[in-house]
Order: structure tokens, then sequence, then C-alpha cells
């Protein structure tokens, strides 16, 4: 893993918090949770409101469908969970995708919780409806190993002899003749050997949120200012790269269930016994605990079902702000960037106030951890290169709670996630609330938790630093993911994202690349 310190946040205590990537063949998707879900239908309607022909949910469902399969489970385990899904949902793509064998006794529980609160139970979450539904992980049932994109796309074609994958290698630059792309500057992590690869066709960045506006950026396309602070030379001054950085912010709360079923989340950690036994069930059977990934309950919600008394007020107060408020202070200097962001607020307000767009998150497997993802952020992050040491890792500052409407959303958030846990439903368990504390009631209270340790401002879901845009509003590639102002680049993964969707991301970054390969493919007469 990447292991990147982040600029101390100066809305959450001046904290630092760390922003991790993959550092493995098969990057995110082999360290990631495994949750295979899709964010609502809105969410992909926006990118094609912002500009980009082609990119919308109708487009992107058939790439959603191209990249996996989904596997039922056996009779016997549909009927003893409950499990629902939909195979219209899925095709017959290389990432497999399946439901576990096995859940926690508690889960019964929380279901009939999510029934309580009059949360919609959808059959399918992977169709783009908002509501509860159990979410499919990235898992192969023959094998009930990880699926990555290292065993679905690499591991089938490594015998091709036009195919060459190095390992420890870090790119330190792109290449040009004038501002048309050549190849790329490499350096060998172990020898500090550099040397440079060409590219005949194209270049494809595929660095990821945090690496791939830096690789920009050292290549001298970005913001004019952060280059010539590190003593790159400007060959494109491009904005974007490296700006509207978005994350999906999380609280963690914490419940201890006095009265919690014998075999719980915590005994994997706790009963040494429980958690050699399920090992050796696994080894044997692939059955069992071991056979989760970190849980497949979810519930998906728009800002209307969770705050039904405030949330047009809250609507209000975003449609009211000065758009340069609270934007990072680059955007000052580029009325494209604020333009873009406009842009996005309208969408925002409108998404706001739909029942159809979720902004909310809580995921759960039984147990007391109750973490509580804010899906929709109106903060914006950068992502620039340490003018003080260029080559080392960039800076990266998720300007966290920076807008006070994500303060908000995150109060109406830890309220509605605490109305779960006081279900009568759940009251069986007897459920305690640890973090941040049932003494922490009002607003000024919980803001205060929030401030200093509840909140983190990542859930590993970095995004949307090279946004899919116009130019004129911000934009770092077209629609045929091709970087402005420069020749045979095209960027592919999650840094496009114009706005982050309200989901875990994997599913949509397959689906981006299958779309590309196609856009790819028909750019050379494929």
């Amino acid at each position: 893993m990447f292991e990147i310190n982040s600029a101390p946040q100066v809305n959450l205590q001046n904290q630092s918090f760390v922003a991790y990537a993959g550092k493995v063949l098969g990057g995110g998707s082999i360290v990631n949770g495994m949750g295979y879900d899709r964010g609502t239908q809105p969410d992909y309607d926006a990118w094609g409101e912002l500009g980009n022909d082609g990119w919308n949910w109708d487009n992107l469902l058939t790439y959603f469908k191209k990249s996996s399969t989904f596997t039922p489970n056996k009779a016997e385990t549909l009927s003893k969970y409950n499990y629902t899904y939909d195979l219209s949902a899925y095709g017959t793509g290389p990432v497999q995708v399946s439901l576990p064998e096995w859940q926690y006794p508690e889960m019964p529980a929380f279901w009939d919780a999510m029934d309580e609160m009059n949360i919609n139970k959808v059959q399918e979450g992977a169709l783009g409806e908002p509501g509860c539904f159990w979410v499919a992980a990235s898992t192969d049932p023959k094998y009930q190993t990880r699926s990555s994109a290292r065993s679905a796309y690499y591991d089938p074609i490594t015998t091709r002899s036009n195919l060459k994958v190095v390992t420890g290698i870090q790119v330190q630059e792109i290449v040009f003749s004038t501002l048309t792309a050549k190849g790329v500057k490499l350096l060998d992590r172990d020898t500090g050997k550099t040397y440079t690869a060409y590219a005949d066709m194209e270049l494809i960045l595929a660095a990821g949120a945090i690496h791939t506006p830096q690789i920009l950026q050292l290549s001298g396309v970005g913001p004019a200012s952060v280059l010539k602070a590190a003593g790159v030379k400007v060959k494109v001054d491009l904005p974007g790269v490296g700006n509207n950085f978005q994350d999906h912010p999380a609280a963690y709360l914490m419940y201890n269930l006095a009265n919690d079923t014998t075999i719980n989340t915590n005994s994997l950690t706790n009963n040494a016994t429980f958690n050699a036994t399920s090992y050796d069930e696994y080894v044997a059977n692939k059955t069992g605990p071991y056979t989760q990934a970190h849980g497949n309950g979810a519930a998906f919600l728009p800002l209307s079902k969770i705050a039904p008394d405030n949330y047009k007020s809250i609507v209000e107060k975003l449609s009211a702000q000065n758009a340069t408020a609270y934007l990072p202070e680059m955007y000052s200097a580029y009325p494209e960037l604020v333009a873009g962001y406009e842009a996005q607020r309208k969408i925002q307000v409108e998404q706001f106030s739909s029942d159809a767009a979720s902004m909310y998150e809580f995921s759960f497997q039984g147990g007391g951890f109750a973490i509580t993802a804010l899906q929709k952020p109106t903060s914006r992050g950068t992502v620039y290169i340490d003018p003080s040491n260029p080559s080392g890792e960039p800076i990266v500052d998720y300007h966290g709670l920076k807008n006070p409407v994500d303060v908000d959303l995150l109060l109406a958030s830890i309220r509605y996630t605490r109305q779960i846990y006081n279900t009568t439903a759940l009251s069986v368990f007897e459920p305690v609330e640890l973090t941040p504390g049932a003494k922490y009631q009002t607003d000024d209270e919980l803001k205060s938790q929030i401030a200093s340790g509840l909140v983190y401002p990542t859930f590993a879901h970095p995004a949307s630093t090279c946004a899919m845009m116009p130019r004129n509003l911000g934009g770092v590639v077209d629609s045929g993911l091709q970087v402005y102002g420069i020749k045979k680049v095209t960027i592919i993964d999650a840094s496009i994202m114009p706005m982050i969707p309200g989901t875990h991301l994997q599913a949509t970054v397959y689906a981006i690349a299958e779309k590309a390969a196609d856009i790819i493919k028909a750019r050379h007469g494929a």
C-alpha cells in the first residue's frame, strides 16, 4: 500500500489522515473491502449533465454488465438468509461477483430494523435505486477467493507475446515531442536506474486519483503556480489537474451490544477457538465466516429520507453560498474552476432535493461498528506535487468539511444511524453507544466530536482529480478521456469522475475501463 499522510485538516483539529492507494499488481482491487455495488442512476446521469456525451446511467449500465458475472448461491443459502438479486444487472464478464455462504446471526435483526425504519428494500442494489439491499462482493464463489483486476483481466493473458508488465517502477514524467506524448521516463525503485519506454499509438494513465495528477504535474501539465513552485517547466497550464478532489467522509460510530449473540462480529478476533475452527472450515470446505469480506448489508438513502424535516433548509443553505467561499485558494485564480464547481453544485442541489439520489451510506454485517458515510460531499480537495520534493509523494489535502454543509449532512446522518440502533428490532441486543456517546446530543456537542476524531475525511475512495468535463468548466479530459492541451494521453481511473458517485468505487472503475477500451479501439479503427 501507498500510505500518504495528508496535509493537516483545518476543520478536523489539524489532524492528518492517511491516504491509501494500492501498491501492487491489480491496484486497489487487491486491497479494497470488495464491495461490488453501484451508485444511484442520478449519480451517473450527472456526468452527462456536465457536458460528457455518452456518459450516463443507461450507457454505463452496458459496461457494468460487461465487466461482471454474478453467481447465485445454493438454494438453501438463498432461503436461509433471504438473499435477493437480479441477474439482469450483470453479464458474463471476467470479474466474479457473489454473496457469501455465511452471515452473522445478528443480521436478521438488522434487516428487521430496516423494515422498522420504513426503508425501501431493493431486490438488486446494482440497478441504480436507493434503499437497503444485499451488497455483492468481488468474490469468486468457485474458490471463495478475491476476484481482482489481476485475476480477472491480467492472469488470463499473461502469455501474450505483446504484453510486458514491469513492477517496482515509478513513472517520473511523460516524454513529449512538442505537446505530443512519445513515452514515459521510468525509475526502477530497486536499482535507481532510469529508462524510457516509448508508445506507438498513445499513453494510458491509470495511476489512480492520487498519482495520476502527480504524473501530469511532474510532466508540466497542471496549474501553472503549482508547477512553478516545484521548479517544473510549464507545458500546459491546465488548472483542473489535482483539483476537484473528492472522497467519502465517514463517521465511525461504535456501540457495545450488551446482549449480543454468542457468535458475533467480534468472535473471530476475541474467540481463538472460533477463529481456528472457522479457518479450518474455510480451508477444507470454502464455507463459514472466512468467506465474508466486510459485510453485505447496506442502506444507501436520499437526504429527504434521513432528514425529512430539515433537508430543504440544507438545500437552501447550499444554494445560497458564495461559490468561492469554501473552495481551495487555487479556484480564485481560475474562473473555469469556479464555473465547474457551480455546475456541480446545481446538480447537487437537485440531488439533495430528490428521492432518487443517495447521499447516506450505512453498511452493516451485524455488531456495533456503525460506519456512516457521506456520499455527496460539497467540499473539494487538492492533490499537488510537493514543491520541496516533487518526485516524492504529493501533498494530499482533503479540505475535509471545509464547506459547513458537509457538517450539516453528517449531523443528519449520525442522527439517522442512532435511530437505527434505537429501533425495537435492535433493542434485543441492548446497544449502548460508546462513540461518540449518548451524552452528545446538541449540534454543537456533535460538531465538537466530528472535529475531534469521530469523522475521517476519507473512506479510501479517492476520486475526481482529473475530471471529465469541458475545459471551460475546469475539466482535464474530454468525453473520450483524452487530456486537454496535449496529444496521445488518455486517463482511465477514478480521477476522471467529475462527481464521486454514492457507492464503493470499484465496480464503477471497471465500467469506466470497459467503456474506455471501446473508445480507444474505435479511435484506432480496431
